[in-house]
């Protein structure tokens, strides 16, 4: 990304006390490390360096998709309708079955969409009367997951998750996110912003396939 001002208005400004270039800068760093994120997700099919494709962990070979369409586990998670025992078995039985098959331990971070979150908000309890927490409070108890948070780059009934380890998944970082200025050469110049960054994402498997990134959609 990049951005600019024109000289006078930078210095008409300054006499105001007010840095416009500031609010400038934060809002395009901003906007470059959201993009960032979001290619960390669906990654960039645009992009192909010696022959690999720039994936993200939803259309990653490696990540093990998880059907959850009537073909697969047949469960919608963002159904008030769908009780809290068969979401709890969902993430014990079907997800636990996943990752045991991937001999992963570790506990995971599991991410999903607001859709998601609002049914997990429920109480756990739906009757008029014990309610003692919310699903996703009781989710939590499980040895498996380590926390459950919402984005909102997911939409219905999808999610993702992994194991926070680099053993299973890392960026890839060539260049820091960083502000260049352009040279002015004369003092009457405009000023101008490059923001650049650069970096990939490995998804990583051992000799037999096995990992444990996980992305929960319907498959059509």
């Amino acid at each position: 990304s990049g951005y600019g001002r024109e000289w006078r208005e930078w210095n008409t400004l300054q006499s105001e006390n007010f840095d416009a270039l500031m609010d400038d800068q934060e809002a395009h760093v901003a906007a470059v490390r959201q993009d960032m994120a979001k290619f960390v997700l669906d990654g960039d099919s645009s992009i192909v360096v010696q022959g690999y494709e720039a994936y993200g962990i939803k259309n990653n070979p490696l990540t093990k998709q998880v059907d959850m369409g009537s073909g697969g586990s047949a469960i919608d998670l963002t159904d008030p309708g769908t009780t809290a025992d068969s979401i709890d078995a969902f993430f014990t039985q079907a997800v636990g079955k996943v990752l045991d098959d991937n001999n992963v331990g570790t506990a995971i971070n599991i991410y999903v969409s607001p859709e998601i979150g609002r049914r997990l908000d429920l109480s756990y309890s739906g009757s008029a009367g014990f309610k003692g927490g919310s699903l996703r409070d009781y989710l939590l108890t499980n040895r498996r997951i380590n926390k459950i948070e919402v984005t909102f780059e997911l939409t219905g009934n999808e999610w993702f998750g992994f194991p926070p380890s680099s053993e299973y998944i890392r960026p890839l970082v060539g260049m820091a996110v960083s502000t260049i200025a352009i040279p002015r050469i004369m003092p009457r110049a405009n000023y101008q912003f490059m923001v650049s960054g650069a970096m990939g994402l490995e998804i990583r498997a051992d000799y037999e396939g096995r990992t444990g990134v996980l992305y929960g959609s319907e498959v059509t």
